[in-house]
């Protein structure tokens, strides 16, 4: 018995040593489950069972005649990976990571008792991890929420952790994941932490005050591609605002909004003017090819019939009305309104040999007074007054 025993466990061999010349001797171990020692030198270790599994560690992983169904998974500290089982391509490091864990798929856990189930996951400090979910991210002490949790981003310390930690100057700082909860940071200057609410985004800025504070540049697309819809979708617009718009470079201000006299009646406005820094200063506008408030569609009139072309504003309104038809006659000129109600407030000087524009109590009226049908287009612009 004792013969036979040393012969298959204790195996010398004999290697032949080509820089000395000589055989040296080796002694294999084989058949051995367990070695027990204080310290073992080797120059390779190949450990690994039939599943690809590799576990280093007492009680790592599961014992080579009950794998449990696990493949390609490594296992490293004292407990790691025990008991787990139906896992394949993870990976678990620290005293107790990934223990029990099951259907554990492309996941990495590494630190103490870190949980590891579920699939893509990458779970990394004491505690941390979750039991079911896919495509998470979770990043510090004791994160481990109940429930199925799925491609969620957790960085801080506790179950309902956001983004914890210190914010450098210029940098990027996502201040909330989730609604309702305070984020401590510290102040890249001072040094000293504070706490402010989520559902902001800064760059460039270390305490964001509105949903997206930018300090510096931002692109909206490449090459003409891309578009921001502000209160509403894009579209095909590069820039498209639902609500009123300013925009100033210190000296003059263009605000785009309207009045609020009734809910009803609400004027659209668009007004021009110098920035109180800028009191003495002149607002300017300037427009390529003329201002209009409205053009009209060719209207046909027959010799001495008239058309209703617009209504009188109160101030100065021009008008131009333009024979298309060939005849070549127009009509031009500026007139005071006092009272849209009263019309204009004096005759209207016009080319009477061919074509007249006068009052019908509120309206615009051009007439034909040529002796021949007229095809027009015409132009009104309004000066409006407060009176």
């Amino acid at each position: 018995m004792s013969q036979n025993l040393l012969s298959n466990v204790f195996r010398p061999t004999y290697v032949y040593d080509t820089v000395s010349n000589i055989y040296s001797s080796r002694l294999e171990l084989v058949n051995i489950d367990t070695v027990s020692a204080n310290v073992i030198l080797a120059l390779t270790a190949s450990i690994g069972d039939a599943a690809g599994n590799v576990y280093v560690g007492t009680n790592a992983g599961n014992p080579f005649s009950n794998i449990l169904s696990n493949s390609n998974v490594t296992a490293l500290g004292m407990n790691a990976g025990s008991g787990s089982s139906n896992s394949s391509n993870s990976i678990f490091i620290g005293f107790g990571a990934g223990l029990g864990s099951v259907n554990s798929c492309n996941t990495i856990a590494i630190g103490v008792n870190t949980i590891a189930s579920g699939s893509g996951n990458i779970y990394m400090g004491t505690n941390t991890g979750s039991a079911s979910g896919t495509s998470n991210i979770f990043i510090g002490q004791n994160i481990a929420p109940t429930g199925v949790v799925s491609n969620t981003l957790l960085i801080g310390n506790g179950a309902t952790s956001v983004i914890d930690g210190v914010v450098t100057e210029n940098g990027i700082l996502i201040s909330g994941v989730k609604n309702g909860y305070l984020v401590r940071v510290t102040d890249p200057v001072s040094g000293a932490p504070y706490n402010y609410s989520c559902n902001a985004v800064g760059i460039n800025t270390a305490a964001p005050y509105y949903t997206l504070d930018v300090n510096g540049y931002a692109r909206i697309g490449t090459d003409q591609n891309g578009g921001l819809g502000i209160n509403t979708n894009p579209l095909d617009y590069t820039l498209n605002v639902n609500g009123d718009m300013q925009v100033t470079d210190g000296y003059g201000v263009l605000r785009f909004t309207h009045d609020m006299t009734t809910l009803t009646t609400c004027n659209v406005l668009m007004t021009l003017d110098t920035t109180p820094a800028n009191p003495q200063g002149t607002a300017t506008l300037g427009v390529t090819g003329g201002i209009f408030s409205s053009r009209g569609v060719t209207v046909s009139l027959a010799t001495g019939t008239s058309a209703v072309i617009g209504t009188w504003k109160n101030g100065l309104v021009y008008i131009y009305a333009r024979d298309v038809s060939g005849y070549v006659n127009f009509w031009g000129g500026t007139v005071i309104c006092l009272s849209a109600s009263m019309g204009i407030v004096s005759n209207v000087a016009s080319n009477v040999a061919y074509s007249t524009i006068t009052a019908s109590t509120s309206n615009i009226v051009l007439r034909n007074t040529a002796s021949s049908n007229v095809t027009y287009t015409y132009m009104i612009t309004y000066f409006p007054s407060m009176t």
